[in-house]
């Protein structure tokens, strides 16, 4: 084989697998995992305005959670509601969520239902490390999960 056509073959080669990987890297977030594919369980909730912070029980955790899929759509459940939307992802961690259709039904008095669909509409970024991911909102306040055993 002649020289050049060696130098040129390893090149697209090495072209080749740069785009590869950068094809994946970007399947995943830049903050240290993929976010879809997995149910996150709220564990908290804190949001500055206005004031309000509550934590969720383990038994209710399955009630108020988030799904995100692959095609830049979430699902999520917020006790006795449903609802879903599109998400985006860009640069460091950067998330943006759009909550679309959702159910209205009144879930009781000691529901979360109405702070975590607000909350929801407010992200800003995010991050993931051991298995928890952590969702800053516009006014600094955060939606913290779990990840649901599988």
């Amino acid at each position: 084989m002649p020289p050049t056509i060696g130098v040129t073959m390893r090149t697209l080669l090495a072209g080749l697998l740069i785009a590869t990987a950068t094809l994946l890297g970007a399947c995943a977030s830049e903050q240290g995992g993929d976010i879809t594919g997995t149910t996150w369980r709220l564990v908290s909730l804190q949001t500055q305005t206005p004031s309000f912070s509550a934590i969720v029980p383990a038994e209710g955790q399955a009630n108020y959670n988030v799904v995100f899929n692959e095609d830049g759509t979430f699902s999520a459940k917020a006790d006795c509601n449903q609802l879903s939307g599109n998400y985006t992802i860009q640069g460091q961690g950067v998330l943006t969520m759009t909550p679309g259709p959702m159910t209205l039904a009144e879930c009781g008095p000691d529901s979360l239902s109405d702070e975590y669909i607000q909350a929801l509409g407010q992200t800003s970024s995010f991050t993931i490390a051991d298995n928890q991911l952590t969702i800053t909102l516009l006014d600094d306040g955060t939606l913290t999960y779990r990840a649901a055993a599988a």
